[in-house]
């Protein structure tokens, strides 16, 4: 996994077989590796939940980053679904 880190908030600490082991400056804590199942408001009556939506999160605080790759298809699964859809469920599928 890929991130751009040009705010300056976080660094990248050596990677290990597992993937990488990141730091945040903000809190201290480690962020790892995880798939996590979003829900997205994409109007006032539909919501969809993305399952298996690979991020990176803190262990501490819970706050999780996203590639702007793997964002760029989230909102791609989501201008999919008809809006007449009050709730729906799409995996993920890297």
């Amino acid at each position: 996994m890929s991130l751009d880190f040009d705010v300056g908030n976080v660094r990248i600490v050596p990677a290990r077989k597992t993937g990488c082991r990141i730091l945040r400056r903000i809190c201290g804590s480690n962020l790892r590796l995880v798939k996590i199942d979003l829900p997205f408001e994409v109007s006032e009556k539909t919501t969809v939940i993305v399952k298996e939506l690979p991020v990176v999160q803190c262990e501490s605080c819970s706050v999780y980053l996203s590639e702007d790759l793997v964002f760029s298809r989230v909102e791609k699964l989501l201008s999919a679904m008809g809006r007449a859809t009050e709730l729906g469920i799409i995996r993920f599928a890297a």
